[in-house]
């Protein structure tokens, strides 16, 4: 669970880059340093492409590209102007060899037709993408990295997520052998649309910057379409989003993606008026807070969002939510498409298409009567 997963980790700044490529940072060096830089080298910023996402931009000059991710510069030109606020970094393949530690990234290489450059992934098996784990020649690497499997298949650039215990050292490591490391923090987008906008990113590296602006096109005019189209509905419906980890109740916090989400789907999450543990897309509850806030909110239903998807599955992982079961709450999870081995589509495609994702939500949200298997793509019912 994507946004459960982020809360124990730092924020690490990640490198995204056009075209391939160098980098170019000076970690020192302010957000307003770097612009002012750019801005004299005669760059200037394009925001008609991305309009949602928080923790990027593309600023463009007559002949290359650079990308700005907290106060540093991505290129792959170099440039005497960067020398002044930059240390410089540069790719070594137009075509990388690539791994990906997030299964999240799958579905871009099939949309935008990049497939050759996926080599490996940590275990195929927990994919849910049918045609990843059918690629014949698609590498485990296991968890952590196998570094020597890294080396033996000439890998150009491992693309990973700093929610992951071994992100900063694994960088380390794999910056000794020559290998380029890059993070995406998708994950921490306030807005659903603004995560799309992360295929702009991914088509830096890839090539596929056309393929990218047609995608993000087709999914924001989606998106927005659903979205009005459910605006005019009357009162919001009150959900339960969350689940239980270690000592606490995890639910999306009021600036994550999650909570847009649902807003956008006429619902309201429930939430305690005290305040709460709050570290990355997400806040903690305790489990008396739980309690308290079960007695006091008319909730109508509730998202487990975890891999279970019957409640004597839930149940038995962990004997807390009989505090909500015994509620008797309409009960939805993201495991309508789940793989054998627990891959989860709804982190994989559903993380490109939260239009689809919206009209999941908006279709339950409404209170009408429907074939539940026949009209919900992500969702099922769970009993």
């Amino acid at each position: 669970m994507r946004w459960i997963r982020a809360i124990h980790k730092p924020k690490i700044v990640l490198i995204f880059l056009p075209c391939l490529f160098l980098i170019c940072f000076n970690s020192f060096a302010s957000e307003k340093e770097v612009q002012s830089c750019l801005a004299k080298a005669g760059y200037k910023k394009k925001s008609n492409i991305i309009s949602h996402s928080k923790l990027f931009e593309i600023w463009d000059s007559k002949e290359d590209s650079v990308l700005i991710i907290d106060s540093k510069i991505f290129s792959y030109r170099v440039s005497p102007s960067f020398e002044k606020c930059s240390r410089v970094f540069q790719l070594k393949n137009k075509n990388p060899r690539t791994v990906i530690l997030s299964t999240s990234l799958v579905p871009h290489f099939k949309n935008f037709e990049a497939e050759k450059y996926l080599i490996g992934v940590e275990q195929k098996n927990f994919i849910s993408s049918l045609w990843a784990r059918n690629k014949d020649e698609l590498i485990s690497f296991g968890y952590p990295l196998n570094l020597e499997l890294v080396k033996k298949n000439q890998i150009d650039l491992v693309i990973g997520y700093d929610l992951s215990d071994q992100a900063q050292e694994l960088g380390k490591k794999l910056e000794m052998l020559g290998v380029n490391y890059i993070n995406f923090s998708d994950y921490l987008e306030s807005h659903p649309l603004g995560r799309v906008e992360w295929a702009f990113a991914f088509c830096f590296l890839f090539q596929c910057i056309e393929k990218a602006e047609e995608w993000v096109k087709m999914v924001s005019i989606n998106y927005e379409n659903i979205k009005k189209s459910h605006a005019k509905n009357s009162k919001k419906a009150k959900v339960l989003v969350g689940s239980f980890l270690g000592d606490g109740f995890f639910i999306p916090n009021k600036n994550s993606y999650l909570n847009q989400i649902f807003e956008d789907s006429n619902a309201e999450i429930v939430r305690i008026k005290e305040s709460t543990k709050k570290d990355g897309p997400s806040e903690i509850l305790t489990l008396e807070q739980l309690v308290k806030l079960l007695k006091n909110e008319k909730i109508q239903y509730y998202f487990p969002h975890v891999k279970d998807n019957t409640w004597e599955k839930l149940v038995s992982t962990d004997s807390r939510y009989n505090q909500i079961r015994k509620i008797n709450l309409l009960t939805y999870n993201f495991t309508k498409n789940i793989s054998q081995n627990g891959g989860i589509d709804f982190w994989e495609n559903g993380v490109t298409r939260p239009d689809v994702i919206l009209k999941d939500l908006a279709s339950i949200m409404s209170g009408e009567k429907f074939e539940v298997d026949k009209e919900l793509t992500f969702y099922e019912i769970i009993k």
